[in-house]
């Protein structure tokens, strides 16, 4: 083997212009340095779960080289796949610059932490062939992150609820997160005053909101029950249901509505059916990364409440700014 090393340096050398010492390495070398060497990559649905990040290889020789490039995950490389180029050619005294692309499957748990690694061995230095036992190669590496986020999914039993005055109902929400991490999931459940006959009534609530740290492929029931007022004519109330998902106080929102609208004396199943509403509708509100921003699912449910007796409502400490959002009339002819 040593002999095979000789004659290899020999017929380099022969290769070589005369340069300065200072300036060139008199034998094959390789280095490889790739930034970041922290990558992140977000599988929730939707994304391309992959990311990408540049490698340098350098060359200080007075060679130009062929360098063969290897890639590998440390932990269950199955999960992770890197693409890059098979080989790359390097200038005597220059660098080149590849690129690494990971893809991480999709179900992946967070935190959830893999170690990479990439080789550069240099195969031809001037065209002659470099045997493995004695070609120079370099090693650069670090770890691949899974991000967290969550997925929050809501079913929530029959839309439309009819009571009679007075009558005290039940509603389930049930929630579900379909993310890959532990997040803060839950509601919060209120209704418009409505006014009837000069009067003003409103649904009383035993909750208000209600929130559960939920770990992923789980989920929970939110339960709360209402009680109907006693207005002197038909009334129709709409519970306004937000049900979120965050980390810590910061969120975006975002927010879909259902509106379920109906005259004096109709049905609301009808209308509820003519909107595409069935009693058992399935809601799948996006995927955020978790601490970065949240969810805002707003339901709107249509309550009817038969006239009994007159109540008086002398309670002015609605706010109102809750319920800011523009009221359009739901228009038939669009369906």
């Amino acid at each position: 083997m040593r002999r095979v090393f000789l004659t290899i340096l020999l017929l380099l050398c022969s290769n070589l212009v005369i340069t300065p010492v200072s300036a060139q390495n008199p034998v094959p070398e390789i280095s490889i340095d790739c930034v970041p060497k922290d990558v992140s990559i977000d599988i929730q649905p939707g994304s391309s779960r992959t990311n990408s990040i540049i490698c340098t290889a350098d060359n200080p020789s007075a060679f130009a080289e062929e360098v063969r490039i290897e890639t590998s995950v440390s932990e269950n490389p199955s999960v992770i796949s890197i693409t890059s180029p098979s080989s790359i050619t390097v200038p005597a005294s220059g660098d080149v610059d590849f690129t690494l692309t990971f893809k991480a499957n999709q179900g992946l748990h967070a935190p959830i932490t893999y170690s990479w690694n990439v080789t550069g061995t240099v195969t031809t230095a001037n065209g002659i062939t470099m045997p493995d036992a004695i070609a120079p190669s370099d090693t650069d590496g670090g770890d691949v992150y899974i991000e967290a986020y969550g997925r929050l999914s809501i079913t929530m039993s029959t839309m439309t609820r009819y009571l009679a005055a007075g009558e005290t109902a039940n509603t389930t929400i049930e929630i579900s997160n379909d993310g890959n991490d532990a997040t803060k999931m839950g509601c919060t459940y209120a209704a418009e005053p409505v006014a009837v006959g000069g009067e003003t009534y409103e649904l009383i609530f035993d909750s208000n909101s209600h929130y559960e740290f939920v770990d992923p492929n789980s989920g929970y029931a939110l339960s709360f029950n209402f009680t109907s007022p006693s207005p002197d004519d038909v009334a129709v109330f709409k519970i306004i249901v937000q049900c979120h998902m965050w980390e810590d106080d910061y969120y975006q929102t975002e927010e879909f509505k259902v509106e379920v609208e109906a005259a004096k004396g109709g049905g609301l199943s009808s209308l509820g059916n003519s909107l595409g509403i069935d009693d058992s509708t399935m809601m799948m509100v996006g995927g955020i990364g978790v601490g970065v921003v949240a969810l805002l699912a707003v339901l709107i449910v249509g309550l009817k409440i038969k006239s009994n007796k007159r109540r008086h409502s002398n309670d002015d400490d609605w706010d109102d700014e809750i319920f800011e959002e523009e009221d359009d009339e739901f228009d038939f002819d669009d369906l």
